[in-house]
């Protein structure tokens, strides 16, 4: 990936992560994050990965973080100095494993 292509796949990550964090409606207890960008250099649109910690709150946070996409693209304009934002995909996290095994971890330390 050329430079300047990795330099926005880690604004788009890090510019998500706050916009997920503060705009996306959830429970107490629950963590949001960007797991991956798929951003290429010369596409329209930048698929994003989302984890969701407990997964049990998966799918009703993905539904409500997929209908603040329009939100999210205004947020990013507002960000950045390029003058076109991708389209945003938000997709759920496709590594289970990951999540489950992060998901005991989490437990361990919360019950010592």
């Amino acid at each position: 990936m050329a430079h300047q292509a990795e330099r926005f796949s880690s604004f788009l990550k890090r510019e998500l992560n706050r916009f997920l964090q503060r705009n996306t409606p959830h429970d107490e207890g629950v963590f949001i994050s960007v797991a991956k960008i798929y951003a290429p250099e010369r596409s329209d649109k930048a698929e994003v990965a989302i984890s969701v910690f407990p997964e049990k709150a998966a799918k009703e946070v993905l539904k409500s973080v997929k209908k603040l996409t329009g939100e999210a693209r205004k947020y990013l304009a507002s960000r950045s100095r390029r003058r076109f934002i991708p389209k945003i995909i938000f997709l759920g996290e496709e590594d289970a494993e990951r999540t489950i095994r992060l998901e005991k971890l989490l437990e361990k330390v919360k019950n010592e």
